[in-house]
């Protein structure tokens, strides 16, 4: 197949990206559901868009890695703990297939590959470093989604989900970059204080949390 541009989407909607019914496809038929595009993927998304300028990354490159950074868990549950090197290689499958520009697939490939944990600024591409602060900060942003994602996909109990989420909040709080600290800092109190109320909040949607960003 010959390679083209990848087409770049507007006014900051993923379900504009020419990948995004694919995601959906892929989380429907999963476990995860199809609400981890709506309140995981699209957030991831939306938080990419806005660090992008800040980091000079481009969202040709951030756009598709964000829509598949996590195609291989959604598609083999069992690969969560591998899914990032994983959903490096199908990655690059998907984007072939779809005709995306040869020249950006190592490039998405390795923000993929790397989306674990915030890569700070200086120790990774731009793109790099923005994906997986968007990744961090989505998972801050919307509390009450992961504590159901928590029980629902990988199956702990109330008590274990809070535990793991918090664990996963404090974890991510200590590696983000300090020069996008300000940008987490009301995602993360107000998801920590989500956590020490026993009737845990019902927290906004993500579209409405994303309109503090």
């Amino acid at each position: 197949m010959s390679s083209v541009a990848a087409p770049v989407p507007d006014n900051q909607n993923p379900k504009a990206h020419p990948l995004w019914q694919l995601v959906e496809r892929a989380c429907a038929s999963s476990p995860f559901g199809l609400d981890f595009a709506s309140e995981h993927v699209a957030v991831v998304y939306r938080f990419a868009e806005r660090l992008a300028p800040r980091l000079g990354a481009r969202m040709d490159v951030v756009g598709p890695a964000v829509i598949l950074h996590d195609i291989a868990a959604i598609e083999s549950p069992a690969d969560i703990p591998r899914h990032q090197e994983l959903g490096a290689e199908r990655g690059i499958s998907i984007l072939r297939q779809h005709g995306f520009a040869n020249e950006l697939l190592p490039a998405v490939a390795e923000c993929i590959r790397r989306h674990g944990q915030p890569v700070r600024v200086g120790e990774g591409s731009p793109e790099v470093v923005c994906l997986s602060h968007a990744d961090a900060l989505s998972q801050m942003a919307h509390p009450s989604y992961w504590l159901s994602y928590a029980q629902r996909v990988r199956g702990f109990s109330f008590q274990e989900g809070r535990a793991w989420y918090r664990g996963l909040l404090e974890q991510r709080w200590k590696q983000l970059d300090p020069s996008l600290v300000d940008m987490a800092r009301p995602h993360y109190l107000r998801a920590m204080a989500a956590l020490a109320d026993d009737t845990t909040a019902q927290a906004e949607p993500a579209s409405d949390v994303l309109k503090t960003v």
